[in-house]
């Protein structure tokens, strides 16, 4: 699992790479990282962590593992319904018996859902499961939009060619951490007293039972699969669309904007196209 760092003073992440600033080897940018013969790709050791948790560095990685793999999925939210829709998610999550730890992001706008495993298990089947759990809360929350929700980790069912997948950055960096970001916080938003604690009594989720799981939770593989391999999200994807009338609908449909916590405003009335 190779890592990013992001050094003080510096606004954007670089792959780490041991042999980056030697002279004569490294060929940045002429060359991208993935495609040079001279790449030795940092990996996260106890050193990079200690780095980390005191502000040296800020670390991130490459979720997706060589065949496809991961250790974690994690949602990534943010805008302004962020709060109630990481709730829902949760609690979504929760009804289905999987540890999900919620930890607010650096700047405090957002948070990510984390879901941990005790193996390795396909990046498909993890983001399959990131789809049901969002599917599940949307069915009990209709009212909210989900707007907040920005997406998956890791983003991609199978490593892109000379690339490493999506990035996301370490929990508990040590600068927003004196803020309460960028730690794990319960069920109030409230960060946990002892990080560490939390952490050591959480559950991962046996890999060996998620292929069962998704089965039990009525996964329609296919129907994830036009979103499957994308970033969109699932209820912005493009979905067939036929230009026949509709048989059988009403000529007018009225719209109701005055439910209290979702926007006010007038009615709307809207012409649709039956069939005649």
């Amino acid at each position: 699992m190779p890592v990013s760092e992001k050094t003080a003073g510096r606004t954007s992440y670089s792959v780490a790479c041991r042999n980056e600033w030697q002279s004569g080897i490294g060929q940045k940018p002429r060359v991208k990282c993935g495609e040079c013969s001279h790449r030795s790709y940092k990996m996260v050791d106890h050193a990079v962590l200690r780095n980390h948790l005191t502000g040296r560095i800020t670390v991130g990685i490459y979720p997706l593992l060589q065949g496809d793999r991961c250790w974690f999925l994690a949602a990534d939210f943010d805008k302004s319904d962020w709060r109630a829709s990481v709730a829902v998610f949760r609690k979504a999550c929760n009804d289905a018996e999987i540890a999900c730890t919620v930890e607010i992001s650096r700047s405090g706008n957002g948070a990510h859902a984390w879901i941990f495993f005790d193996s390795p298990v396909l990046a498909v089947q993890a983001r399959s499961l990131g789809f049901t759990m969002l599917d599940k809360a949307m069915e009990r929350y209709p009212q909210l939009s989900f707007e907040s929700y920005e997406r998956l980790f890791p983003n991609q069912d199978t490593m892109p060619a000379g690339g490493f997948g999506n990035l996301i950055a370490l929990p508990l960096q040590h600068a927003p951490r004196a803020h309460g970001y960028s730690v794990f916080v319960d069920q109030t938003f409230t960060p946990y007293d002892d990080q560490w604690g939390y952490l050591s009594i959480i559950q991962p989720r046996p890999a060996t039972l998620l292929g069962p799981l998704l089965i039990q939770l009525d996964y329609d593989t296919k129907a994830s699969t036009s979103f499957a391999l994308d970033d969109d999200r699932p209820w912005e994807t493009g979905l067939p669309v036929s230009n026949s009338p509709v048989v059988g609908c009403p000529e007018h449909v009225t719209l109701d904007h005055s439910e209290p916590g979702i926007c006010t405003g007038p009615d709307l009335t809207l012409s649709t196209d039956c069939a005649t």
